[in-house]
């Protein structure tokens, strides 16, 4: 067992705390078959990430579900992967 600080242990509460308000706040349209796609097209290395329509045309997906993934991109691989590549 680590022994911390008085003060670490409330700095880690503090941290942890704002983690969970922010999960409860996160709402998404993405579904995890939608993410999945994405993910494999990324893992891929077909192409530019950034290259949107090439993206969607790979991953079978609308603009806005990729623009979606991309800019919630951490917390999607949290929910659906446990921050787990694949």
């Amino acid at each position: 067992m680590t022994n911390i600080t008085k003060e670490e242990a409330i700095a880690k509460i503090a941290e942890l705390t704002k983690i969970v308000e922010a999960d409860e706040e996160f709402t998404t349209s993405v579904t995890e078959e939608q993410f999945l796609a994405y993910e494999e097209v990324r893992l891929s290395q077909v192409t530019n990430m950034f290259d949107i329509t090439t993206v969607c045309n790979l991953a079978y997906l609308e603009k806005e579900t990729v623009l979606e993934i991309m800019e919630k991109y951490e917390q999607l691989m949290n929910l659906y992967l446990g921050g787990e590549e694949l």
